[in-house]
């Protein structure tokens, strides 16, 4: 271990060149100081790091093809996108911008979506097989950890113990895309479908078009409505069959590097096509696995907090006394780490808004290092590296929380939202996890090393 080095890691290969590591550890920031400036380390990682990788690369790859592809709905949704826009020439960072605002935005989403898939198979995007296998041994060793530490809890009520590990057991996981919109022929049905419905409807699409009065904000609200009602009435025509492609995919944009509980209903979670994709990458498997793992068991934990979300999993759990203190626990603990304002003043979060997520972030990470841990026991590394796999497990997920905009302005973003700043998430994390100051041998008095005692619901 070298945990406290500048570092451009070489990866060496046993068939292939080195891979180069892209990002630098601080080489003044210990990790037993501030875990997160360690590893985001921003002032010397101007340039492509792996963070940026992890975050977009699915986009960019994704762009390179949509670029270039042409249907008249989608050509349709450019024009609207392009109607502010003086000219009609483009340059690649123009015309590469309009797109990439498109496949980002909602309105469009119900039918671009149907793009996605169609265009990452087309052009040898897909996830392979073994790495989609990969993908589920992942999140079964997540879902049975949590399962297993849940009926550890001797507080927890018998009755509820059984209930409890049967919502988390039960959980339905939506991993990458839809396996139907693998299926040419399921997609070609689909863009039929809209097709269709957008040739019937195009005469009042071009009356809002060509009224000044409509700006773009009033034409993409028309388009979305359109969409939405045509994707409604593809479910009612193909739900239940072979060719149905599950509209979870639909509600929104697929490139955000996460996991989402009760996307496509209660008791559904889905690890989003661009948190499966960087899986393509040879690293070595604790960085591999560190982020889709902490997302699952984060995902999962939701079905037990003390939010709406939690209600199917935890409501008899809702006035027992350790699960309560727990709660307050993460709300005093997340509560706890200042920012402090352009003119001094130190600016505390709302640790009640915030329990929730930093209880998912704290019990979901320790569960996925457990589950990482035997999963690297009985895999054989083929990467070769300076670190051990629980080191990159850390590294991994630090990595996953890099930010360049500032602590305050993170502060002043998420103030009233129940998400802590980027900023805090890894270290409160590693904090409230025994691993970390053995990992990174730091010491009584050192900043993150934590001797008080930790927060503890279903983990510990």
């Amino acid at each position: 271990m070298i945990p406290f080095a500048f570092l451009c890691l070489t990866v060496a290969l046993a068939a292939d060149p080195p891979f180069l590591f892209q990002h630098k550890f601080s080489s003044t920031v210990s990790p037993c100081d501030d875990f997160n400036e360690y590893v985001c380390n921003l002032n010397e990682n101007e340039g492509t790091s792996w963070t940026d990788e992890l975050q977009n690369r699915f986009m960019h790859d994704l762009l390179t093809y949509f670029n270039e592809y042409s249907d008249p709905i989608i050509d349709f949704i450019r024009q609207i996108y392009a109607r502010d826009l003086e000219g009609t020439e483009f340059t690649y960072d123009q015309w590469f911008a309009l797109n990439r605002r498109i496949i980002l935005s909602n309105e469009p989403a119900p039918y671009v979506n149907f793009i996605v898939p169609k265009l990452v198979r087309e052009n040898g995007l897909w996830m392979p097989d073994e790495k989609l296998e990969e993908l589920k041994d992942v999140y079964r060793a997540v879902n049975e950890e949590i399962v297993e530490s849940i009926k550890e809890q001797s507080w927890i009520p018998q009755d509820q113990v059984d209930h409890v590990t049967s919502v988390i057991g039960n959980v339905e996981p939506y991993l990458y895309f839809p396996e139907a919109s693998k299926d040419p022929d399921n997609i070609k049905i689909a863009l039929k479908f809209f097709d269709e419905a957008f040739v019937d409807h195009l005469q009042s699409f071009e009356k809002y078009l060509s009224n000044p009065e409509c700006g773009t904000s009033c034409l993409l609200a028309h388009l979305n409505s359109f969409l939405l009602s045509t994707l409604y009435k593809y479910i009612d025509n193909f739900s239940g069959t072979p060719e149905y492609i599950h509209y979870w995919l639909i509600e929104g944009a697929p490139f955000p590097v996460g996991a989402w509980n009760s996307l496509g209903g209660d008791a559904k979670m889905a690890v989003l096509p661009a948190m499966s994709h960087y899986m393509n990458h040879t690293l070595p498997r604790g960085l591999l696995y560190s982020t889709i793992a902490w997302q699952i068991g984060h995902e999962i934990f939701h079905n037990v907090d003390s939010s709406k979300w939690g209600v199917r999993g935890a409501s008899g759990l809702h006035n027992v006394s350790h699960y309560e203190r727990g709660f307050q626990c993460f709300a005093d603990f997340y509560g706890s780490f200042p920012s402090k304002a352009p003119n001094g003043t130190f600016l505390y979060p709302d640790g009640q808004l915030k329990q929730n997520e930093g209880f998912c972030d704290v019990e979901g990470f320790r569960v996925a290092l457990k589950a990482v841990k035997k999963l690297l026991e009985r895999t054989t590394e083929t990467v070769e590296s300076d670190h051990s796999g629980i080191e990159w497990f850390f590294l991994g997920a630090g990595l996953t929380y890099c930010h360049r905009a500032d602590d305050y302005s993170q502060f002043v973003f998420l103030k009233d939202r129940p998400h802590p700043r980027f900023s805090v998430r890894i270290n409160a994390v590693a904090l409230q996890t025994s691993e970390f100051s053995e990992v990174f041998k730091c010491k009584p008095g050192d900043p993150m090393y934590f001797e008080s005692s930790r927060c503890e619901i279903f983990t510990s």
